[in-house]
């Protein structure tokens, strides 16, 4: 299993973004199941009221795309805020190896998040390939 976080930022200097992914391999299909999650949250001190609207928000992974259009709400105490999740099935190379770019984008409607960018390329597990026996 592999995992880790990418960071990324919004159109609002105080409003940053990170996703947090996984991957299970499978020798089998020779296949990794990839989770992303993007997550919303404020940096500063803020008295006035949550960022609030409709959120229209994509995850790519591999180049399989997920989407969503929610409610969120992004409180001013500094706690993450789920914004969306997305699962693919990602075939690895014949040599069991793989490596994808995670990106998420996205914007809340009636507020500045206009745009989210958060994108990294990771390294999946490498899947142990059975060697081709040849006989003599």
């Amino acid at each position: 299993m592999q995992a880790g976080t990418i960071s990324g930022k919004t159109s609002n200097a105080y409003i940053t973004a990170e996703i947090e992914w996984s991957s299970i391999p499978t020798t089998a299909t020779n296949s990794s199941v990839v989770t992303a999650t993007l997550y919303l949250r404020r940096t500063n001190s803020w008295s006035g009221t949550a960022t609030s609207g409709t959120g229209s928000f994509a995850i790519d992974i591999g180049g399989q795309k997920g989407s969503t259009s929610a409610k969120i709400t992004i409180p001013n105490n500094g706690s993450w805020v789920k914004a969306i999740t997305v699962q693919k099935t990602i075939t690895h190379n014949t040599d069991g190896k793989k490596s994808i770019t995670i990106s998420a984008s996205g914007s809340i409607s009636g507020t500045s998040v206009t745009s989210i960018t958060c994108s990294d390329t990771v390294d999946l597990d490498n899947i142990p390939r059975m060697a081709t026996i040849t006989s003599a």
